[in-house]
């Protein structure tokens, strides 16, 4: 076993799981701070996560909130963290029976992996680095030593490309800090569904019959929620509504074949606006 957690809490986790410290598993506290700096409501533990499930060992994250709380805060990250099957929650304080809960819940292998939530995260923070490298820009054409470091930077976005390259994409992505058809070519499991019109109704509510479809095709599989709208704002809705799957934008996922879509539109609409390949298509 080893434990990530803050000096005190992890003495005291090591004392109460000495009994199976044995056993080759990772638990992290989610509210700790990895530097001085870090502030208990940004679970930095997340990060550690997400770095360690990697491997495939368990993993049990101890928070005092709950999911639907973490995922306000950091839903791109926590969706990422809780779509690798080795990955469970159990809510602080916790007793070493419930560690154990977990551990075997995370054997048994229930839960489906989910790589568009990881896909997704790598997403973000690739629109974040496109975001400082446009920043930085006008500073390194100014400096050559600075250059070298922006080229390594943007190399590691746009591959290994010559400086005007790198430039010019870097200046085409900046409006959008986004690299156009990332997903294309690429296959998930997703049950994506539509928000508006689809699973909210045109004055903003549940569509109840459609979220039971929603999950009844998912059968424990990866849902997605996507639209062509504004992605912050459904977002919050949803949240009030109750629903806290992840959710993206529909431009993200040009290119990309999903498993079952769910939407309003007929499907040649569909096709014809984003241009997203599925496998089952239901309109509602």
């Amino acid at each position: 076993m080893k434990i990530f957690a803050d000096q005190k809490i992890g003495e005291l986790l090591a004392t109460l799981f000495s009994q199976i410290g044995d056993q080759n598993f990772y638990v992290v506290q989610l509210e700790q701070k990895l530097t001085p700096y870090d502030n208990l409501q940004d679970v930095a533990g997340l990060s550690i996560v997400l770095e360690i499930a990697k491997e495939g060992l368990p993993v049990v994250m101890l928070g005092w909130q709950t999911a639907e709380m973490y995922i306000d805060r950091k839903g791109q990250e926590w969706h990422a963290a809780m779509a690798y099957p080795n990955v469970m929650l159990r809510r602080l304080p916790a007793l070493p029976e419930d560690l154990m809960s977990a551990i075997e819940e995370v054997a048994v292998g229930s839960r489906q992996p989910d790589p568009l939530a990881i896909a997704l995260l790598t997403a973000k923070q690739t629109q974040d680095t496109i975001g400082v490298l446009n920043h930085d820009l006008s500073s390194a054409r100014r400096d050559t030593d600075r250059m070298v470091q922006w080229e390594e930077k943007a190399r590691g976005v746009f591959g290994d490309q010559p400086q005007a390259e790198l430039i010019s994409l870097v200046e085409s992505a900046k409006s959008t800090r986004e690299i156009k058809s990332q997903f294309a070519g690429q296959k998930f499991p997703d049950v994506c569904v539509d928000v508006e019109g689809t699973l909210l109704t045109s004055d903003g509510q549940l569509r109840p019959e459609v979220l039971a479809l929603v999950k009844e095709k998912a059968d424990g599989g990866p849902i997605t929620i996507w639209t062509g709208g504004d992605v912050h704002a459904l977002s919050k809705q949803l949240h009030k509504a109750g629903v806290f799957y992840k959710i993206t934008s529909k431009s993200t996922m040009k290119g990309a074949t999903v498993r079952v879509v769910i939407d309003d539109q007929p499907e040649a609409t569909f096709k014809s606006d984003y241009g997203i390949g599925h496998e089952e298509y239901i309109q509602v």
